[in-house]
């Protein structure tokens, strides 16, 4: 039985006009996609574009100061708020000059006690500046997110003194502590720092210390720390700066080249120590700590040690890093130092698996597979020869001294062994470091060891 098509559409003229075909369903779909997204995109930008052109400084600031003032009870006032969105763009951003909050809270005291206090005793809050970013999506519903924010010249007032002493030493001692400063004609604000109030201390002289701005120091310690996030962030917690700051003091190449240093191996500036410096220290006063204890390490002797294996005192910390990723035995430190030295000697690339891990930021990772040897990044050293651009980790200065004066050595592989003691098995020949890594590749599947 034959099956009749369907008859085709004719033109005015008899012809058979053809079929028109329809467009796949997935590309309508992204055609539509596209448009709405690059719709929302154009509003967003047109709206934070219509937000700064209506707020101007001139009409922003008293807007701010007038609802701040409203909203916290106290006198706000500031030079100039300025919201920007086309110089940093995609982020909206807000500049602050000159903000100070004045408490409404204390007007009805009587003149006499008022006499007894300081003249800017209203004052709860200086500052000469800040700067922050704004999350645009919270602004559009009415609520106000601020991050990254940044401030100059900040000065707390007296009753945030008190909320600090208060939270260690109890209400009691903060007020007594408050007024024996007002007796002695001194301001426990306007002095940020980290001040120690020992048991026993008397409020005369925990009023003197603080009213004088004599800090206690703080004491860091910084080992063991990878990244250079874990760096920033790890310092940045026991000061009054933030881990951007810091980042960026580090990526200062004026200021590393005083320690014969780059931004990439700024790193390398961080031998496991530890130092002292004020809470109110800034970013570059803390590196200058730091880089006291780096440049007292490198003496005139091992920088000749270093020199005679045709190496810079960096490439040293480097090489120290490598190894100690490679093992917890620090016996084993100094030879494994030197296995790698004979490897750059050579020509050779170092095929060193801890430069993978943290090519990768995968510090758990127990088999260096085929996919994170592809990796591209100037730290993979299958891929890469020479030294990866800085060192992988924070290191101990022992190790550097156990590379120093390692033995001279024909090592040039080393594998784990398959005894899981974290100990390694050396040799300069290919075909047994073939053999014992087969071994170690066995012991891995027994153990199911992915």
């Amino acid at each position: 039985m034959s099956e009749k098509s369907a008859p085709q559409p004719e033109t005015t003229d008899g012809q058979t006009q053809p079929t028109r075909r329809r467009r796949p369903l997935w590309r309508r779909i992204l055609k539509w996609t596209g448009i709405t997204i690059g719709t929302v995109v154009a509003l967003f930008v047109i709206v934070c574009s219509l937000i700064v052109w209506i707020l101007t400084p001139g009409r922003l600031t008293p807007l701010v100061t007038k609802t701040a003032s409203e909203y916290l009870d106290a006198d706000v006032s500031a030079a100039r708020i300025e919201l920007t969105f086309w110089h940093t763009f995609p982020r909206m951003t807000v500049d602050v000059d000159s903000l100070t909050i004045d408490s409404r809270a204390l007007d009805s005291i009587p003149d006499s006690l008022r006499q007894r206090l300081p003249d800017d005793y209203r004052r709860l809050l200086s500052v000469g500046g800040f700067h922050g970013g704004i999350n645009v999506m919270p602004l559009l519903k009415g609520d106000i997110s601020l991050y990254d924010v940044v401030f100059r010249r900040l000065a707390v007032n007296l009753v945030q003194v008190n909320d600090s002493l208060a939270k260690y030493y109890g209400r009691d001692y903060a007020a007594s502590l408050q007024r024996t400063a007002s007796l002695l004609g001194l301001k426990l604000h306007g002095h940020p720092g980290r001040y120690e109030i020992g048991e026993g201390t008397s409020r005369l002289q925990a009023a003197w210390r603080i009213g004088k701005g004599r800090q206690s120091p703080v004491r860091l310690t910084y080992n063991n720390l990878r990244t250079r996030a874990d760096i920033t962030r790890a310092v940045a917690a026991r000061f009054c700066f933030t881990p951007a700051q810091l980042d960026s003091a580090l990526s200062d190449a004026s200021l590393m080249a005083g320690y014969g240093l780059t931004p990439d191996n700024a790193d390398a500036l961080f031998l496991n120590n530890t130092i002292e410096a004020w809470w109110t220290d800034s970013p570059r006063k803390v590196i200058e700590r730091v880089g006291k204890v780096y440049t007292s390490f490198w003496t005139d002797g091992r920088r000749e040690k270093a020199s005679k294996l045709g190496l810079r005192p960096e490439e040293v910390v480097i090489i120290a890093s490598i190894a100690e990723e490679e093992t917890n035995h620090a016996d084993e430190r100094g030879r494994i130092g030197r296995l790698y030295i004979n490897r750059l000697q050579k020509g050779m690339r170092l095929q060193a698996d801890p430069t993978v891990r943290f090519a990768a930021n995968d510090f758990v990772m127990r088999r260096v597979g085929r996919n994170a040897l592809a990796i591209q990044s100037p730290y993979n050293t299958y891929r890469v020869a020479g030294l990866p651009p800085g060192p992988i980790r924070t290191v101990e200065p022992a190790t550097i001294d156990a590379i120093l004066d390692s033995k001279p050595s024909d090592d040039l592989y080393m594998c784990a062994l398959p005894d899981f003691s974290g100990r390694h098995a050396f040799t300069a020949d290919y075909s047994e470091h073939q053999r014992n890594a087969l071994d170690y590749r066995r012991a891995l599947d027994r153990r199911g060891i992915k």
